[in-house]
């Protein structure tokens, strides 16, 4: 081999090991600086309430019915088990929830709900059997016991069914009507 191809080589190899060593060199760096970020951030754990088995979905359309049965039951569980002491508490968090331009009629029909929970010193509780999800009407009937006790007496047990209304706008879903539905004839 000649001394010119010798040098021509020699430069070469020096150019790669030049590019070797300054990506080597690019990705240490960013590598650290990665660590750096990772390290420096807080860690997110996304957790899943027991009582959800199923897959929940919601697009800007449609709520899946598995996603409006546990938005009912919550809601039904909350604003069906009151006591003088809870009604607060429930009324604000059933109001997050309202439709705006049904605020104002939740609010007085909550405000009526507890003067009376208040003025009769009433507690109740409710086991819910069934619900049934309309997806396309977006309305939820609940069905169970409601057990009612009037200041230290006794508890009274009636089957009721109530109806649940709801808008989804936005990816938004929003209550926006409530109430007894009917009263079914069979006492327990």
């Amino acid at each position: 081999m000649n001394v010119a191809g010798q040098i021509t080589l020699n430069k070469q190899l020096k150019k790669h090991k030049s590019v070797l060593l300054y990506s080597t060199a690019y990705l240490l760096f960013s590598n650290v600086v990665l660590c750096g970020y990772l390290i420096s951030q807080d860690t997110k754990t996304v957790l899943v309430p027991t009582h959800i088995n199923k897959e929940l979905t919601l697009s800007q359309s449609h709520v899946s019915e598995e996603y409006l049965e546990v938005i009912v039951r919550d809601i039904a569980m909350q604003l069906l088990n009151l006591t003088p002491d809870t009604y607060d508490y429930v009324e604000t968090q059933i109001l997050k929830l309202a439709l705006p331009s049904n605020y104002a009629h939740l609010q007085e029909d909550l405000r009526v709900l507890g003067d009376d929970i208040r003025s009769r010193n009433i507690s109740i509780g409710f086991q819910i059997s069934q619900i049934v999800v309309d997806v396309k009407s977006l309305e939820c009937e609940v069905t169970g016991y409601l057990d009612t006790r009037i200041g230290t007496s006794g508890v009274a047990r009636e089957r009721k069914q109530y109806k649940f209304e709801f808008d989804y706008s936005a990816s938004k879903l929003a209550l926006k009507e409530f109430y007894e539905e009917r009263q079914a004839n069979e006492n327990t």
